[in-house]
């Protein structure tokens, strides 16, 4: 004991002299919403014991060795359902991308107002935009719509926006510079600016400033371990996957309204979490499945939901 307790010291000592050096206090607490006290004092004592990041003031990102200047085609994913008031402002954004190897995959999910004239009208003009439908122009929900987007892109990167949402114009330009500037980038997120109801805004404010607090320009690991009913990517609409980490992922949420969560963890388990510190998505709020009001509805289904992610993902 007298022998473990003086290698604790050192170790101690070790930590403090080299590593603690860059650390930051406010993501490591924003990362483990349990530590009491000072955060330093808590990661030494306990801390790296139990294997948790030291978050520091840094990118934590993994740099390639030289810059690359790739240009993949990137999939830009839109799932359709009677958002005709909105879908022109999705596409248009779009189509304003500075970066240019994209291509437009819209699957409308039996919509029933005039979203696919709508779609078809662009489609007609762009060649690098494509309409798919369910048979028999059936609705399959959420997570058929975008499984079947993704079986029809082409791309090595997949980018999902929100048919009631929007991007800013360099949006492509931005996360590619991240794949050219960091090895084995598997998912990419960014900022939001959140716009709509005042009263979802308020409520949901804090969720921005809250992920802003752990995630930095560049990489940042996630401990899934910890904090784990909070959604660090809280919209579709701000997030880019490379398509065959993609593709390999379990689909089968047991709250389709969350499949994004469900996905993303899994992700997390294996691959550093990329961030633009840009305002690059426009997150709009209002009477949707995904307003505040129906979150509210199955929020008090999330202890089953995180049970069944940690089984899948080998957490339990």
């Amino acid at each position: 004991m007298i022998l473990d307790f003086i290698k604790n010291l050192f170790r101690q000592k070790e930590v403090a002299a080299i590593e603690l050096k860059d650390f930051s206090a406010e993501r490591y607490e924003t990362a483990y919403p349990d530590t009491t006290g000072n955060a330093e004092q808590h990661y030494l004592s306990q801390g790296y014991k139990e294997g948790r990041i030291l978050y520091t003031t840094r990118d934590m990102g993994v740099l390639k060795k030289s810059p690359t200047n790739e240009t993949p085609l990137v999939s830009i994913i839109v799932t359709s359902y009677n958002y005709e008031k909105y879908i022109v402002e999705t596409l248009d954004s779009l189509l304003r991308q500075t970066y240019k190897n994209y291509e437009i995959v819209v699957v409308d999910d039996g919509s029933i107002d005039s979203s696919v004239d709508i779609i078809n009208s662009y489609v007609s003009k762009h060649e690098n935009i494509r309409l798919y439908t369910h048979e028999g122009n059936v609705n399959k929900g959420l997570v058929a719509s975008m499984q079947l987007a993704i079986s029809n892109s082409k791309g090595c990167y997949v980018a999902f926006c929100e048919s009631d949402d929007y991007w800013s114009e360099n949006y492509l330009e931005e996360k590619v510079k991240i794949i050219n500037k960091y090895e084995d980038v598997a998912i990419i997120s960014n900022a939001i600016k959140m716009f709509g109801s005042e009263e979802d805004i308020k409520v949901r404010g804090w969720v921005c400033q809250h992920i802003t607090k752990l995630l930095k320009q560049g990489g940042t690991p996630i401990d899934l371990r910890y904090n784990q009913e909070f959604n660090f990517i809280p919209t579709l609409s701000s997030v880019m996957i490379r398509k065959d980490v993609l593709t390999n992922l379990d689909f089968n949420t047991p709250i389709p309204a969350w499949i994004d969560f469900w996905l993303y963890r899994q992700i997390l388990t294996k691959h550093i979490l990329y961030f633009v510190d840009k305002e690059m998505t426009f997150w709009r709020q209002h009477d949707s499945f995904n307003s505040l009001e129906n979150s509210s509805k199955i929020y008090n289904q999330i202890g089953m939901f995180i049970e069944k992610n940690n089984k899948l993902l080998g957490l339990n």
